[in-house]
């Protein structure tokens, strides 16, 4: 629930900026994130509260802190962080599976973005190296119940970096069984199991990876690399 009394003066500097067409604003002023929480939860401006932000901050502890503040400001918020890669670009080691799955997923919410929602990082995470949009875009795929399932899906999978296991467990694996695929795309929270008749999509329905039975319906699956190279 937003507070009446939170227009502030920033908000309204931020719009006169918006209004002229400035493509680069610069604000001074307070280093707090529990202001700046209170700030972008609160707003009560539609030509902020219209768009997607990008909040970068100086480390991965700001990156949480200001997710909680963001938390306690309004619970229903929607707050995504973008996670630094968990070994030096110079280290000649591979990033942890999870690691990757994590900032996949981040770019895949970015495709789906909202009206209002945060994506918050640091200076470091973006400067690492990852898949750039148009090739992130042409290598994603969105499903939707009635769509067809094309032949060779799961070498298309494979491709993409997903491996193939007996069940469905973790970000990145997927499991064919007669007329059922389960899939964990790192761009959905939960694995999400596809119905077929044929060809085409039934169903499309989450389920827990512990017990493997289905939670709930979905209107649609949203594919992304499991990689980043």
């Amino acid at each position: 629930m937003k507070s009446e009394w939170a227009s502030t003066r920033l908000e309204s500097i931020l719009e006169r900026e918006f209004e002229i067409g400035s493509e680069k604003i610069l604000v001074r002023g307070t280093t707090s994130l529990a202001a700046l929480g209170f700030a972008l939860s609160q707003t009560q401006s539609k030509k902020i509260n219209n768009l997607p932000h990008l909040v970068v901050v100086p480390s991965q502890a700001d990156c949480n802190r200001l997710q909680q503040s963001l938390e306690a400001f309004d619970p229903l918020r929607q707050s995504l962080v973008f996670p630094a890669s968990d070994v030096s670009p110079y280290s000649g080691l591979y990033p942890s599976p999870q690691a990757i799955a994590d900032r996949v997923g981040f770019l895949g919410r970015v495709l789906r973005s909202r009206d209002g929602e945060l994506f918050i990082t640091t200076g470091v995470s973006l400067s690492q190296r990852t898949l750039p949009k148009k090739l992130f875009e042409s290598l994603s795929r969105l499903l939707k119940k009635e769509d067809e399932v094309p032949d060779g899906f799961n070498s298309w999978l494979e491709e993409r970096g997903y491996s193939a296991a007996p069940v469905v467990e973790d970000r990145g694996q997927y499991a064919l069984r007669g007329g059922i695929i389960d899939i964990w795309s790192p761009a959905e929270e939960k694995p999400i199991r596809i119905e077929l008749f044929g060809d085409q999509i039934e169903t499309l329905r989450t389920f827990s990876p512990t017990d493997q039975r289905s939670i709930e319906e979905v209107r649609e699956l949203l594919i992304v690399p499991a990689r980043e190279t």
